[in-house]
């Protein structure tokens, strides 16, 4: 009993990130990672009847990173609230810390964790992801860049410090992700895409190497999302149905179509020489051209019939804009 007895107060502090571990350490020592058997003993001191020895062996598992995450994974879906709680925490601190190693060991033991019949655990779980939201959207985000995907922001949310490349990625209002021919995160890439709960949109391109099947569970995973198919060339406008065809709200910045001169408003009636009856036609006979193709665009401009040549483009060198470019 005296064990718990601390342990609602200590739970609280945990979750909302102001609980001070007895001299915790903010970056971990450039020291050999312990074996196996030392972090199994220290995960059992975690049930200890003696407090200072729980203690100490937090402090030694926070600093131990990595190699630690595996047995509190297992550990924290145990019975004993305090252990669970403390594991949890230990991951929490190293999944703040500056070693990137230990930050991606402890995503993956946070996604195993969610998966626990324990109602216990995945509350606790959950409440410390959403606690580190930002934290969980930077990283993936870094991530999905890295791997060549594209990331387009809503234009005038959350811009602060842009220019100078101090924004944070956490306070940007995602308007789409596009996995195309840069993309080589495959399948296993699409976990970073998995952490990002709040993303509505997803396109993926012509011959852009992730499975049908793996989209499926992404969606399966993230029922807010769309996923969108496109041809591999980008016309760079947003558009809706018109009676006449396909009503062009808005241009994209750096962009094919601003490029030739199309405007918002302009609808369009012809593309290469096929008529656009709607939307869905436009992205249907742009899907099939390829970058640098050259294609004639008929439209309206005003009640007055405009021929337009375009270049179209790929869609990572076309600008961002806040609506979704076709």
């Amino acid at each position: 009993m005296m064990k718990l007895f601390p342990l609602l107060a200590l739970w609280a502090a945990v979750t909302c990130g102001t609980v001070a571990w007895a001299d915790a350490p903010a970056e971990r020592p450039a020291v050999p990672p312990p074996d196996r058997e030392q972090v199994e003993q220290w995960v059992a001191d975690l049930n200890s009847d003696n407090f200072a020895a729980r203690e100490a062996a937090t402090r030694k598992l926070i600093r131990a990173g990595k190699a630690a995450v595996e047995p509190l994974a297992e550990v924290a879906r145990g019975s004993d609230l305090e252990v669970t709680t403390r594991a949890i925490h230990i991951l929490q601190e190293l999944y703040k810390s500056q070693d990137d190693e230990a930050i991606d060991a402890a995503e993956l033991g946070f996604s195993r964790l969610l998966e626990s019949e324990h109602p216990s655990v995945l509350a606790r779980v959950e409440q410390v992801l959403i606690a580190n939201s930002g934290i969980r959207q930077r990283r993936a985000l870094a991530h999905i860049e890295r791997l060549g995907g594209t990331i387009r922001y809503v234009e005038g949310i959350g811009i602060s410090g842009e220019e100078d490349g101090t924004f944070d990625r956490s306070d940007r209002l995602i308007s789409y992700i596009l996995l195309g021919k840069n993309w080589k995160g495959g399948d296993a890439g699409l976990d970073h895409i998995r952490r990002l709960p709040s993303l509505t949109t997803l396109y993926v391109t012509r011959g852009t190497e992730v499975t049908e099947e793996a989209l499926a569970k992404l969606v399966e995973d993230l029922p807010r999302l769309e996923i969108q198919r496109r041809g591999r060339a980008c016309l760079g406008v947003a558009g809706a149905n018109d009676r006449q065809g396909c009503h062009v709200i808005s241009i994209t910045e750096n962009s094919a179509a601003e490029e030739a001169g199309l405007q918002s408003g302009d609808i369009i009636v012809e593309f290469d020489g096929r008529e656009v009856a709607d939307f869905q036609q436009l992205v249907q006979v742009l899907g099939e051209k390829e970058v640098e193709d050259e294609v004639m665009v008929k439209l309206v401009r005003n009640g007055q019939v405009l021929t337009k040549k375009i270049v179209l483009r790929s869609w990572e060198a076309t600008g961002r804009n806040s609506q979704r470019p076709r």
